[in-house]
């Protein structure tokens, strides 16, 4: 699958840039200055910007090296514009300007970018790459190190627990995975070429080796450092020498890390969604579209589940697959019980189109959302009755049926011959 990002060294001085002066009426700058949004959209340009300056909020607390208002990272929207053959759905730059400075700018190619969850990811790999050039902007002719994937993918699993994005049990997944976590192997992965059930496992264990780090006295003031020192420190012998706190050794590091996994794994007390709320949420996740026709943009557009075959065969459908089965991943451990089951299959119908754009699963969706159908219908049924049952019974605390009948009229006294009789005897005290 084609890497989504790409690092590009341009040592061009910033005021050279005939886009910025095209856009300029167009600009947001975010609150705390550290930001500056390009876009003709208003409403984009304030989202992207709120977006930023909660990535922002936690990169303050997690790194601590800040971003000057005098030396802003640019975000263009260039989603409106035509896109240069090869150039991918996000690109990011490094300008080398007057004076010694440098900046970062962010060209968001695709709109769905905004929507999806690789928005996060790049901020924070934005954040990553000026951390690492703040003080020592890069030289002409030299090679651009790529910021730490681990990192920038850690960061952002921070963001979406935050934000609450990380459904507790998705970690658990991790450890009932077929291999045991190996830091040697995960520090040489490329989660830009994963699926999402692999993507999953990786930002689990980014995560914990974030959480390691941060465990470290002076943790912000060692991070920065170890930014500034790529790529010199990169590697496990790097955070070795860097955070000596964390371990004399691989082995030593690798059981922290360990067991960071296993805590960040352990459940966590939570509600349910139930079932029309899990059925709203796969909705969400299905509010897709797509022209009928990939090769004629002008047919009508499908929309909905049915949509997915034509979505596959897009330029970005491959992605924006991965980007679905993700959230299918963390639905599944928030929803019903009896929408687990066809949210399963929904991932396994976007990790499938993801693989093979062409292959023929329109039957399979079909009989899907008939099951669906015929689950909500069941599900509202049950609730029907359930409610009818609540609003007819008996309030109040049970009692037995004589005591609800009501009181009859006292009965006369009986004057028959036997009855005087009985009368007689009981007189005399028999």
């Amino acid at each position: 699958m084609v890497r989504l990002f790409s690092l590009t060294l341009l040592l061009l001085a910033l005021q050279g840039i005939s886009s910025m002066g095209a856009l300029l009426k167009n600009r947001t700058v975010s609150s705390s200055g550290a930001f500056v949004v390009y876009a003709e959209d208003a409403g984009w340009r304030g989202r992207i910007s709120r977006d930023a300056e909660r990535a922002l909020d936690v990169w303050n607390k997690r790194i601590g090296a800040p971003v000057a208002a005098s030396s802003p990272i640019i975000i263009q929207d260039l989603s409106g514009d035509i896109r240069p053959k090869g150039i991918p759905a996000t690109q990011l730059m490094v300008f080398s300007v007057e004076g010694g400075g440098t900046k970062v700018q962010l060209d968001l190619w695709d709109k769905s970018v905004v929507d999806g969850d690789m928005l996060w990811v790049e901020l924070f790999r934005a954040l990553v790459l000026h951390g690492m050039h703040r003080n020592k902007p890069p030289k002409p002719g030299s090679a651009l190190e790529s910021p730490p994937e681990w990192l920038v993918e850690g960061l952002a699993e921070s963001m979406r627990e935050r934000e609450g994005e990380v459904p507790s049990g998705v970690h658990v997944a991790l450890l009932r995975s077929d291999r045991p976590p190996s830091l040697g192997r995960f520090m040489k992965e490329r989660p830009g070429i994963m699926d999402s059930h692999s993507l999953v496992l990786y930002r689990a264990q980014a995560y914990a080796l974030l959480e390691v780090l941060q465990a470290s006295p002076d943790s912000k003031r060692r991070l920065t450092e170890f930014l500034e020192k790529i790529p010199s420190l990169a590697g496990i012998d790097g955070l070795l020498g860097a955070f000596p706190e964390i371990g004399k050794n691989e082995t030593e590091l690798t059981k922290r890390w360990t067991l960071s996994i296993a805590k960040t794994s352990m459940p966590q007390q939570h509600s349910s969604l139930g079932v029309n709320a899990s059925n709203d949420a796969l909705n969400g996740l299905l509010d897709i579209s797509a022209p009928a026709d990939p090769k004629d943009p002008d047919t009508e557009q499908a929309r909905g589940a049915v949509a997915l075959p034509a979505i596959a065969k897009t330029k970005e459908g491959a992605r924006l697959l991965r980007d679905r089965s993700l959230e299918c991943i963390a639905l599944e451990f928030r929803a019903h019980p009896m929408m687990k089951p066809i949210i399963a299959e929904y991932r396994r119908i976007f990790m499938t189109l993801e693989r093979k754009p062409k292959a023929k699963v329109s039957e399979e969706i079909e009989k899907l959302e008939a099951l669906r159908a015929l689950l909500i219908e069941r599900h509202g049924e049950m609730l029907n009755y359930l409610n009818w049952y609540e609003a007819t019974r008996l309030d109040g605390p049970g009692r037995s049926l004589l005591e609800r009948i009501p009181e009859l009229p006292p009965i006369p006294p009986r004057t028959d011959p036997v009855t005087r009789a009985l009368d007689g005897v009981e007189a005399l005290a028999w």
